[in-house]
C-alpha cells in the first residue's frame, strides 16, 4: 500500500470516510488503505479523528510521516451549520491559484505552512519535522469537504421541486453560495495528495503516485452532443416560435434572427431544416481531429411535445448520420428518455436499442434527472459511466469535481461501481449566463479551461444540435473557436468511453510500498502506457519490463516514470537511485 489510514470517528461517519479516502486516492493517484493496513508496511499514515491528541503516536504508525485531518462533523450527519461549512479559499505554498474547501477551521500548532487561507494568511496546513519523520496537521476537515460536495448533500434536503421533479438549480449550494466555479471536491483531494508529496520530497522519502493521464497528457476534453431534436417545425415549436417573436424585444437576442419567407418555407418542408445538422457538426470536429460523443434517445416512438423524445430510435436520418459518425471514430451513447427517471426499468430496453446500433458504455439522463435508482439500474445493465451531474441553467461544477468518481449510495452506505463523469458547461447555460455575448462566452470558457487544466482534470461540455437552430455549433461558431483554443493550449480530445475505460484501468493498477527504496506496481488490466510520478528520489532501475519499455524524465523536484506495455498480473518493481 502507499499510505495507511486510521479512522477514529462516530460509526455513522465511518463508511462515508472510507468512501472519500478511496475516491481521493483515485484523484491523487495514491493507494490509501483504510481497512486492512495491518497486513503490510506503509510509507506513512493518515489519521482522521477528532481534534486533539490521537490515540496513535507517530512511532506506532510505523511510517515516515503522519497526516492528521480533524473530524469536524456534528453528531448527526445531516446537521451542518451553514456558515461554518461555507466554501473557503486557500493557496498552496507560493502558488496563487485559489483552491477551495468546505469546512469549519480550527487553529494549528506552530510549523512550516504548506497552505494558507486567503483571508488573513493563517496557515491551513502545517508541517513539523522530528528525527527524520514528519507530522502534518490540517486545520479543516478535508474528508467532509469532499463528501458534502460530491454527494450534493444539501440537495436532498430541498423540498421544493421544479416542473421536472428536480431541486431548483438556483437553490443548490454552489449556486446559492456563489461557488459554481469552485471544484471543492477535487481541491479537497488535491490538497491531501500534494501534502503527501511535499512531505516525502522534504524528508527524502521515496513516494510513487499515478498521474491522471497517460502519454504526458495534462488534461482531457470531451465534446458531447445531446441529440434531442432532428426536426424543427412541429406544431408546439411553431406556436412557441410565434410567442418568442412576440417577446423578442424584451430578451437578450435569445431568439434567432428571422429567416426570409422562402427560407422559412424551405425549413418547414424539411429541405433546409436547421436541426438536421449532424453532418455539419461531424465535419466541424472531424476536420480538427476531434472525436466526440453523441448521446441519442432510443424512444420507441416519436412524441410531439417536449420534454419527450422528438424522434424514435428508428429515425432513418439519425441512423444514417450516426453510421457515418462511427466510421469517423465518434462514440454513440444513450440519452436516456425523460420517462426513465420515473421508471428505471425502461433503461434496459433503451440500452438494447443503442447497443444494436453501436456498442455503448455510457448514458446521460434527459433533463439531467439522475438519482440513486438510476445509477443502480445503469450499473446492473453493465454501463461503465453516466454523465448527468451538472447544470443546465448555470456554468460550473455542481458536484465540485472535474475528475470521474463513483457515486455514493446513501441508502446502502457504499460506493457504486459505475463512474460518474461530470460536465461543467452546457451550451444553453453558457449562452444565457453570458447574455448572448460571444466575448463573454469565450472569456468564461477560458476561465474554466484554466481551472480544469491546473487540476489535470477532464473538461466535459454539452452542445445541442438544435439549440438556437445550431448557431453555436457551426463553422465560425463559439464551438469552433473553443476547439481551436483547446488544441492551441495542448489539450487532448477523448470520447467519454475512452475516459471511462482509462480511469478504470488506471485505478485498478495497484501501487505497493515494499521498502524505503522500492515500490511495486501490479496492473489488473492491460495498459499501453502509464506515467508515474516520484517524489523524494528518482527511479533508477526497473524490473519486469524490457529496457526500452520505460523511461524517466526529471520535472523540477519530481521525476516522471513512463511504463509501456503493462499486462495483467505482471508486476513491475521500481527501485530508487542513490540519494544525496
Amino acid at each position: 500500500m502507499t499510505i495507511a489510514a486510521t479512522i477514529e470517528v462516530p460509526p455513522f461517519w465511518l463508511r462515508p470516510a472510507r468512501y472519500v479516502l478511496s475516491e481521493m486516492a483515485n484523484v491523487c493517484g495514491l493507494s490509501i488503505e483504510a481497512e486492512r493496513h495491518e497486513a503490510g508496511r506503509s510509507i506513512g499514515r493518515i489519521v482522521y479523528s477528532r481534534p486533539g491528541p490521537s490515540s496513535l503516536s507517530l512511532e506506532e504508525a510505523r511510517g515516515n510521516f503522519r497526516i492528521a485531518i480533524p473530524y469536524l462533523g456534528s453528531e448527526t450527519a445531516s446537521r451542518f451549520e451553514q456558515d461554518a461549512w461555507a466554501a473557503r479559499t486557500c493557496f498552496w505554498g507560493d502558488d496563487r491559484i485559489p483552491l477551495h474547501v468546505r469546512s469549519p477551521v480550527i487553529p494549528l500548532s506552530a510549523g512550516l505552512p504548506l497552505a494558507q487561507w486567503a483571508n488573513g494568511g493563517e496557515p491551513a496546513i502545517v508541517l513539523r519535522e522530528a528525527g527524520g519523520a514528519a507530522f502534518v496537521e490540517f486545520s479543516f476537515d478535508a474528508i467532509s469537504s469532499y463528501f458534502l460536495a460530491i454527494t450534493q448533500r444539501e440537495e436532498h434536503a430541498i423540498r421544493e421541486r421544479d416542473v421536472h421533479g428536480r431541486p431548483p438549480q438556483a437553490m443548490t449550494f454552489p449556486v446559492a453560495n456563489g461557488a459554481t466555479l469552485s471544484p471543492v471536491a477535487t481541491d479537497s483531494a488535491l490538497l491531501v495528495g500534494r501534502t503527501a508529496r511535499a512531505v516525502c520530497e522534504r524528508i527524502r522519502s521515496f513516494l510513487v503516485t499515478k498521474t491522471a493521464w497517460p502519454f504526458g497528457i495534462h488534461a482531457v476534453a470531451c465534446i458531447t452532443h445531446d441529440v434531442d431534436s432532428v426536426r424543427k417545425w412541429i406544431v408546439p415549436r411553431i406556436v412557441g416560435q410565434m410567442r418568442a417573436y412576440a417577446r423578442a424585444e424584451t430578451r437578450h437576442a435569445a431568439v434567432p434572427k428571422r429567416s426570409t419567407i422562402l427560407d422559412t418555407i424551405a425549413e418547414m418542408s424539411g429541405f433546409l431544416d436547421p436541426h438536421r445538422n449532424l453532418g455539419e457538426i461531424r465535419a466541424l470536429e472531424t476536420t480538427r481531429g476531434v472525436q466526440g460523443t453523441f448521446f441519442l434517445q432510443m424512444a420507441p416512438r416519436r412524441a410531439r411535445r417536449d420534454p419527450l423524445a422528438l424522434y424514435s430510435y428508428r429515425n432513418l436520418y439519425v441512423r444514417r448520420e450516426m453510421r457515418r459518425a462511427r466510421r469517423e471514430g465518434h462514440e454513440l451513447a444513450l440519452h436516456s428518455t425523460y420517462e426513465s427517471a420515473d421508471e428505471p426499468a425502461r433503461l434496459g430496453e433503451e440500452v438494447q436499442r443503442i447497443s444494436a446500433m453501436s456498442p455503448s458504455s455510457g448514458a446521460r439522463q434527459h433533463y439531467l434527472r439522475i438519482h440513486r435508482r438510476i445509477w443502480r439500474q445503469q450499473e446492473s445493465l453493465g454501463l461503465l459511466y453516466d454523465s448527468s451531474v451538472g447544470y443546465s441553467e448555470f456554468v460550473g461544477f455542481r458536484g465540485g469535481a472535474c475528475h470521474p468518481y463513483h457515486p455514493f449510495d446513501s441508502q446502502e452506505q457504499k460506493s457504486l461501481s459505475i463512474l460518474e463523469i461530470p460536465f461543467s458547461v452546457m451550451d444553453s447555460a453558457l449562452y444565457e449566463t453570458c447574455r448572448g455575448s460571444r466575448e463573454k462566452m469565450e472569456g468564461l470558457l477560458r476561465s474554466i479551461e484554466q481551472t480544469i487544466a491546473y487540476r489535470n482534470g477532464v473538461f466535459v461540455s454539452i452542445w445541442h444540435n438544435h439549440y438556437l437552430d445550431g448557431a453555436l455549433v457551426k463553422e465560425g461558431s463559439v464551438l469552433a473557436w473553443y476547439l481551436d483554443f483547446l488544441k492551441e493550449r495542448g489539450w487532448h480530445f477523448w470520447t467519454m468511453d475512452r475516459v471511462a475505460r482509462w480511469w478504470k484501468a488506471r485505478n485498478t493498477a495497484e501501487l505497493l510500498y515494499r521498502d524505503p527504496d522500492t515500490w511495486e506496481l501490479i496492473p489488473r488490466e492491460s495498459i499501453d502506457e502509464l506515467t508515474l510520478r516520484s517524489d523524494g528520489g528518482a527511479p533508477e532501475r526497473i524490473e519486469g519490463l524490457a529496457d526500452g519499455a520505460w523511461s524517466v524524465v526529471r520535472q523540477g523536484r519530481s521525476s516522471l516514470l513512463t511504463l509501456r506495455g503493462l499486462r495483467p498480473a505482471n508486476p513491475v518493481t521500481i527501485h530508487r537511485g542513490a540519494t544525496t
